[in-house]
């Protein structure tokens, strides 16, 4: 306690100079405006981001007039303030002060975000607490001790905040090199916070590297104050001197930042392209691609990528009219692999300005990778030094068109075309102002699925209609008039005339209905904590604690009110138990909503015969699923219903079937296994068992039970083509591309324009790989 009041003599002092208080003033007002920026309007993360930002500016202005006013008084030119009785309590009485004063500035962060989350959506405002004492407190202290340093090293007015500044720069510059240059997206800086990766991982969460980070954030500071003590000399630096308790306290700090340092790549706070390579293990030269992939990786999957990637460059240099640089591809084995080596867990990413790009495994063919490399096979046509769409010098990345782009080029396969989705946006009401996300700030302010989508229809439209030429000159810098002679408006006026009079069935409207319905981050309320809340749940369904996750999607229904999808969600967790009664209780809640759309009816009568099934009762089951068959749905949905409403006609089919489909373990599946054995005449069940074994990388087995699936009877056209395309997967992996082309080819015309598409393109690999086969002879 004796040491209480010369410190806070010490902040009394600081905050009768006029620069301080001022400076505190204006942190404080930035404080309680805070909550009016998107996500921190409750305590959490991007609140905590913001303080720190403030606190690791103000705090070295603290520290150097803190070193100003020790020096004053340790020359008796202060009488208010006691004297020091020796070099290190005078460093770090001042330092100390220092960093109280600035950890004050957190405090209108704090309360602006209580406030504002108390009153406003029902957002716990407890549950972001803890990022005040990780993120802006640690950056405090250091920046309090580097001021300090900064204003003991000279006496001259202005050399000190040059000083700060110039560490803030040169430090700022050497954590973002790694970014820039390196494979992570994360960021770690010990005055200026934390930046997790991409925008659109919505889950950030406190976790061990940051919090070891943070501590040595508190080492450097202690390193720092060490040091001056060991060089004060009466208000001023000069030879060290024989302290032991300021040596003590430099030679213990410095140790643990050196071993940090040393250890960075273990901590996982920094990462370089050796460690990550390191990581994985393995290394494949493909004839146009390098992949990086993980060592426990099967051969076989390897080269399939390797052998995907090279076609895809091929594909992208087509459609660009251009020649690709040679990429270096890293295939992490899942999210969460990624997510720790290189910090993006759902995003995958690319960086064109060095060639490389990050993925995680997800099947063949994989669903995002032509688009990754699409950004890089653009980066030829873009501006340096990132080698996309830019303004100010290159600096400023148009993201529209940089994304259209991509997903132009990608054209990605599946249920509704690009040009679909764009039409169902513009039916809907939900497209976004096509000039908006194609200017230079607009993009990240509207919903990723919606503008990724739209301006993907309009890049693509504009290659098909205009040529290649012309968009690799507007690809520099986004400038219309001089790529195509028209003003965008006009060019915008001219595609959305071609787009809205492209069909649309009601199927494709409901599909879309529910996929750009969901707004983005910024306009969602609780964004962080559903985010979290959300995963947790999944988490527990895994786990089987199906009443935790009820809890959980009930709870997330109550902060996001908007999003009907979690009553769904919570119906599907109340079917685990078989509570049949509570997923009926939610339909008229489910009816009522504003934004509930058919799909989501659909999904929630699933879940109900679901439930009925768990309890035992298959007419109700197969009334429920008849009911849900009836809705325009998704062909996943409508695969599903087939199979269930076919199964509950059996009571042997049903035991063995409903479990799997539920809970989708392999262990689940040995029971299907086991039933054709008594029942080899179940066709549904073979290719159940087939479709698992090609996800297994089982081309040859998987094969074999396909065979005997389409030898019988499958409940529907859909699950027939399904199972051809299946077997078409199993025969690629196996090199027998004239079989696998044949089965493509009898499905070619099947289905909706999206599935025709999907086949068209699975059909192309095929024809690659075969061709790529027959060369190497």
């Amino acid at each position: 306690m004796q040491a209480a009041g010369p410190i806070a003599a010490r902040m009394a002092g600081l905050w009768r100079r006029p620069r301080i208080r001022l400076a505190l003033l204006g942190a404080g007002a930035l404080g309680l405006l805070s909550p009016l920026l998107p996500l921190a309007a409750v305590p959490g993360y991007e609140s905590a981001l913001l303080a720190n930002l403030v606190v690791g500016l103000l705090a070295g202005v603290i520290g150097i007039a803190a070193a100003r006013q020790e020096r004053a008084v340790e020359r008796g030119e202060l009488q208010a303030i006691e004297r020091n009785p020796a070099a290190f309590t005078a460093v770090a009485r001042g330092t100390f002060a220092a960093f109280a004063t600035s950890a004050l500035a957190i405090l209108p962060f704090v309360g602006a975000a209580l406030v504002t989350g108390a009153i406003g959506a029902p957002c716990s405002v407890t549950a972001g607490l803890g990022w005040y004492p990780v993120l802006p407190l640690p950056s405090a202290f250091l920046g309090a001790a580097l001021g300090f340093l900064c204003g003991a090293v000279t006496e001259r007015r202005r050399l000190p905040g040059a000083l700060y500044a110039a560490v803030l720069a040169a430090t700022f510059l050497a954590t973002a090199l790694p970014v820039l240059f390196g494979p992570q997206v994360f960021l770690y800086h010990h005055l200026l916070g934390f930046l997790p990766g991409p925008l659109y991982d919505e889950v950030v969460q406190i976790e061990l590297p940051l919090v070891t980070y943070r501590l040595l954030t508190v080492a450097w500071g202690a390193a720092t104050l060490g040091l001056v003590a060991l060089c004060w000399r009466g208000g001023t630096i000069g030879v060290p001197a024989f302290r032991p308790l300021a040596l003590t306290l430099f030679v213990g700090a410095a140790t643990l930042v050196a071993v940090g340092w040393a250890d960075r790549h273990e901590i996982g706070y920094a990462r370089s392209n050796e460690s990550v390579r390191e990581e994985l293990g393995g290394l494949v030269e493909g004839e146009r691609c390098t992949v990086v992939h993980p060592r426990e990786m099967k051969r076989a999957s390897v080269l399939r990528f390797v052998e995907e990637c090279d076609a895809r460059v091929a594909e992208l240099e087509r459609f660009f009219d251009t020649e690709a640089q040679r990429p270096t591809v890293f295939l992490y084995a899942n999210r969460e692999q990624k997510r720790r080596l290189v910090g993006a867990s759902g995003t995958q990413f690319a960086k064109p300005w060095i060639g490389q790009l990050h993925v995680d495994d997800r099947g063949y063919p994989h669903p995002v990778l032509k688009h990754e490399l699409a950004h890089l096979v653009a980066g030829r046509i873009g501006r340096p030094p990132f080698g996309v769409t830019a303004v100010l010098g290159g600096l400023l990345p148009v993201q529209g068109l940089v994304e259209g782009a991509a997903v132009a080029a990608d054209w990605p396969a599946g249920e509704l075309t690009i040009h679909e989705q764009a039409r169902a946006m513009r039916v809907l009401g939900l497209a976004p102002a096509l000039p908006r996300i194609m200017s230079a700030t607009g993009f990240y302010g509207e919903s990723a699925s919606r503008a990724y989508t739209y301006a993907g229809s309009f890049v693509r439209w504009l290659v098909e209609a205009r040529g290649a030429a012309s968009f690799a000159r507007l690809y520099r810098d986004g400038d219309f008039h001089a790529a195509y002679g028209t003003p965008l408006p006009e060019l915008v006026q001219e595609w959305e005339a071609w787009l809205d009079a492209q069909p649309l069935s009601e199927r494709a409207r409901v599909v879309a209905e529910r996929r750009f319905k969901r707004p983005a981050i910024f306009r969602r309320p609780c964004a962080r904590e559903v985010a979290d809340l959300t995963d947790e749940a999944g988490d527990a369904l895994r786990a089987g604690d199906a009443e935790k996750a009820v809890e959980l999607y009930g709870r997330c229904s109550e902060l996001d009110a908007g999003d009907p999808g979690f009553l769904v969600s919570q119906a599907r967790a109340l079917a685990e138990d078989g509570r049949a009664e509570e997923v009926e209780a939610l339909r008229p809640l489910l009816d009522a909503h504003p934004s509930v759309d058919d799909l989501l009816r659909a999904r929630l009568l699933v879940s109900l015969g679901d439930a009925w099934a768990h309890r035992g009762d298959p007419l109700r089951a197969a009334e429920a699923w008849r009911k849900a068959g009836a809705f325009q749905i998704d062909r996943a949905g409508t695969r599903e219903v087939d199979v269930k409403a076919e199964a509950v006609t059996d009571a042997a089919w049903a035991s063995a079937v409903l479990p799997y489909l539920a809970e989708g373990s392999d262990a689940r599946l040995l029971a299907v296994r086991d039933l054709l054995e008594r029942r080899p005449d179940y066709a549904t069940g073979w290719y159940l068992v087939g479709r698992r074994l090609v996800q297994r990388d089982e081309p040859a087995l998987a094969i074999a039970h396909l065979d005997r699936a389409l030898a019988g009877t499958l409940p529907s056209a859909q699950i027939e083509r399904e199972a051809r395309r299946q077997r078409a997967l199993a025969l690629l992996a196996l090199h027998r591309h004239a079989e696998a082309e044949a089965e493509l080819v009898s499905i070619l015309h099947a289905g909706d324009l999206g599935e025709q598409l999907e086949t068209a393109d699975l059909l192309a690999l095929t024809r690659f790989a075969a061709a790529r086969r027959l060369a190497t002879r």
